[in-house]
């Protein structure tokens, strides 16, 4: 070989290792950007930029190794190396590619959602496009436009690459040959051996990440890498060793309605009749309500969690827990869910509902095709049979108050309308006012209102499908929500990792010809499942967090936590103390604050430097006890 020759080699090598560590270096760079466009307060962290470095090189490695057999083929051939180059070229295209659209599709999720990217946040996103092409065509459409001219910037970046990749892997296979590496220049093996050393240095990197997942601070790539949480979750159900008897079987009906809002009800003081069937009911003598009720957290895994399993999801994760739909399985049950919305694909409410041999009939969208629309739920409480003398529990999941529901005209009574997914868009991030104009934030309250409207008719018929089946004689029936929703209260919308008053009160009714039930000045969404199973005789499993809201003392104090992986942590405790219900909240990447909620029901004043120091000192005792170690858990 030349003078000339073996310098163009070793140069071909250089490059190849300069662009390989260049495109490590530009994502790692980019993930770490983006998070600060979204948390500005959040400060550079030096290890979660080294391990994304890691992590891109290893999906180098893995192309640039996968290209090597072809490059051998070729030579042994004597063919050139176009196939090589092709290879290439897909290989480092894709990769490139798939890494810009994951950063940006996180860096919107983040935004404009307050969501970490996840399975369940594709899902939710497939499910909002036709509200997103109805707000933001144009948008789209750029998107789109946007994409086609990377892809072809990339495609033909990537080939002009390609032919230093097959110098470079011509330069590996002679290091690693004998007679080859005797004629090579110290300089050439050692580009060469440099070129090898990345490879071997980012399998290692990714091969800690599959061993090892616990290690890595979460990123991006982490969580695109790794979807199945559910054994990182640690979520157990446990059954009974032996049949249960229930003292009163009666039939038992949950409804929960994503995202509502207690001060969105005229039952609790709203001026607009957002729920004509609710109102009705209440006539009969028959309904109950809490006057205050909160969630555990504001997203639905963690609300699910806190209704079935009673708990909050930091105390349910690590350990074994009774599912209420377990304990009534055990007691004899029959165990319906007929749900909304994909369920099953999102890790933790998967592990909360168990396998299937708890249920006699399971149905979400997965299994019907109608993604968010509530008609599906109509439609397969409208197949059940009629009641038999097997008692029934029947959960539903009710989509229409969601932001991405499907919304039907006919309950389109406010307008203008803003979508909350838009309204999110366009205001983001927590403020110290709200970003939107008075109309945008008078739209948007439109918009949830006739969801709302819409939701209440869907319960208006389910009650009357159950009811001319059977099912709702000598029955308990609680309504309630998994979380709240934020209607720019914070300078947010729509729901997520934050913990204000807005994300977190929620309506609980119950409905119940049988008891009479005393005044609830404050619950929990943790005691519907003890109040159901004190209601059919059942006894409380000791993993309950909850209490019976017919036969106990009302509820003092409730806890709340913020779940999503990859956040800062957020806490609260809710703690009523005669007309007032303190709400102690302490965060790391917002603002918290103490409020009377009793007076200030949204949490616009903060008491720390006003209240009694003593109050204040007690609550935080309260707190820190309650998460003497401050973590996320999803």
């Amino acid at each position: 070989m030349t003078p000339d020759a073996r310098m163009h080699v070793r140069r071909e090598a250089i490059v190849c290792l300069a662009a390989l560590v260049g495109v490590a270096v530009a994502a790692a760079t980019l993930e770490w950007v983006l998070g600060r466009l979204v948390l500005t307060d959040d400060p550079f962290y030096w290890r979660q930029s080294l391990q994304q470095f890691g992590l891109v090189a290893g999906l180098e490695a893995v192309v640039l190794l996968s290209c090597w057999p072809i490059r051998l083929a070729e030579r042994a051939a004597g063919r050139g190396m176009t196939a090589t180059r092709l290879a290439a070229t897909m290989g480092f295209g894709l990769l490139v590619l798939g890494l810009l659209a994951l950063y940006v599709a996180n860096f919107l999720s983040r935004a404009w959602l307050g969501m970490v990217l996840d399975r369940s946040v594709i899902q939710l996103s497939i499910e909002a496009l036709p509200q997103l092409r109805a707000a933001r065509p144009l948008v789209l459409a750029g998107a789109a436009a946007a994409l086609l001219l990377a892809m072809a910037t990339v495609a033909v970046l990537a080939w002009l690459m390609s032919r230093r990749v097959a110098r470079s892997l011509d330069a590996m296979s002679d290091l690693l040959s004998g007679r080859a590496r005797a004629g090579r220049s110290a300089s050439e093996r050692l580009a060469a051996l440099a070129v090898l050393g990345f490879c071997l240095g980012g399998l290692l990197a990714w091969a800690q990440l599959v061993v090892r997942p616990q290690a890595w601070y979460g990123d991006t790539l982490r969580l695109a890498t790794l979807p199945d949480l559910t054994k990182e979750l640690g979520i157990d159900l446990v059954r009974s060793a032996t049949p249960l008897v229930p003292a009163s079987p009666r039939n038992v009906v949950l409804i929960l309605a994503d995202s509502l809002r207690a001060d969105h009800f005229p039952h609790y003081g709203y001026a607009r009749p957002t729920t004509p069937f609710l109102t009705e009911l209440a006539g009969s003598g028959h309904l109950w309500k809490a006057e205050w009720a909160v969630s555990t957290c504001s997203e639905t895994p963690c609300g699910v969690i806190g209704t079935l399993l009673s708990n909050r999801i930091g105390e349910a994760v690590g350990r074994g827990n009774v599912a209420l739909h377990g304990l009534l399985k055990d007691a004899g049950y029959e165990v319906d869910f007929l749900l909304s919305g994909a369920h099953l694909v999102q890790p933790a409410l998967r592990a909360a509902y168990g396998d299937s041999a708890l249920f006699d009939r399971f149905s979400d969208s997965q299994a019907t095709g109608r993604g968010t629309d509530d008609r599906q739920v109509l439609a397969a409480a409208a197949a059940h049979p009629p009641a038999s003398a097997r008692p029934h529990f029947m959960f539903f999941f009710l989509m229409s108050s969601h932001l991405t529901g499907e919304k039907l005209a006919e309950h389109r009574r406010y307008e203008p309308e803003l979508s909350i997914l838009e309204a999110g868009a366009r205001s983001r991030g927590v403020s110290a006012r709200n970003t939107l104009s008075p109309e945008e934030q008078a739209a948007a309250i439109n918009a949830y209102d006739n969801g709302l409207r819409q939701a209440d008719d869907m319960i208006r018929r389910l009650f009357e499908g159950l009811r001319a089946k059977g099912y709702l004689d000598d029955a308990i029936v609680i309504i309630s929500s998994d979380h709240g929703e934020a209607l720019g209260e914070h300078g947010v919308y729509a729901h997520g990792s934050y913990l204000y008053p807005e994300f977190l009160r929620i309506p609980l009714f119950i409905y119940d010809t049988k008891r009479t039930y005393p005044p609830i000045p404050f619950a929990s969404q943790t005691d519907i499942a003890a109040t159901i199973a004190a209601a059919v005789g059942l006894p409380r499993p000791a993993s309950w967090e909850g209490r019976d809201l017919h036969g106990e003392p009302p509820r003092v104090t409730s806890f709340v936590q913020n779940a999503r992986k990859q956040e800062h942590p957020c806490r609260g405790i809710f703690e009523r103390t005669g007309v007032s219900l303190y709400y102690l909240l302490e965060c790391a990447t917002y603002p918290g604050g103490l409020f009377d909620l009793g007076r200030d029901p949204l949490g616009q004043v903060d008491l720390q430097e006003t209240v009694d120091p003593a109050l204040r000192e007690a609550l935080r005792r309260k707190l820190h006890h309650a998460f003497p170690v401050v973590r996320n858990v999803y």
